[in-house]
């Protein structure tokens, strides 16, 4: 479950010595950024995030659009089951990589309602995987959010265009 990394977050963040960090996520970060921010809602400052999964954004209806659940092609079904074969194809050492994946499609363990820091969010319009209703579904979801959605920013830009301008509104809140 994301959440359980707030308790991983909450050891280090003792262990350095650190009580008010800024919490930065990007695609399948951007889940464990806001419920480290929603779990440690005394710790975190501000939230700052880049084309992030949403957990309750239904990803294959996003994916396949006005064709999902149309037919058996477009199933719930067939699209898990394509998401096993995904699963199952990568070799060894990867398995944490499509645990973090997939725990960012079930619930997450943390209410986003809950988040008190300020948090700025940047999605691309040119983005397909996660699609744009991610960010959106999540922007009227947490309080306090700024959202930005850039026209011609895709997943692979939109942070690296942006970045300079996370800093600076980070320096602003913390």
């Amino acid at each position: 479950m994301v959440g359980d990394c707030a308790e991983d977050v909450q050891a280090i963040l003792a262990d350095l010595g650190i009580s008010r960090p800024a919490v930065w996520g990007s695609s399948a970060g951007g889940p464990h950024a806001l419920a480290t921010a929603a779990l440690l809602p005394h710790a975190a400052a501000a939230v700052s995030l880049f084309a992030p999964l949403a957990s309750s954004a239904d990803w294959w209806m996003d994916r396949w659009a006005e064709r999902a659940g149309t037919d058996a092609a477009h199933s719930r079904l067939w699209a898990d089951y394509l998401a096993l074969c995904n699963r199952d194809g990568f070799g060894d050492g990867d398995e944490g990589w499509w645990e973090d994946w997939s725990a960012s499609f079930q619930p997450w363990g943390a209410d986003l309602a809950a988040i008190k820091a300020p948090v700025i969010l940047w999605h691309g319009l040119q983005d397909t995987s996660p699609p744009p209703a991610h960010s959106r579904w999540l922007a009227t979801r947490i309080p306090h959010v700024t959202a930005h959605f850039p026209a011609g920013e895709d997943h692979t830009n939109v942070e690296e265009n942006n970045r300079a301008a996370a800093f600076a509104w980070t320096r602003q809140h913390i």
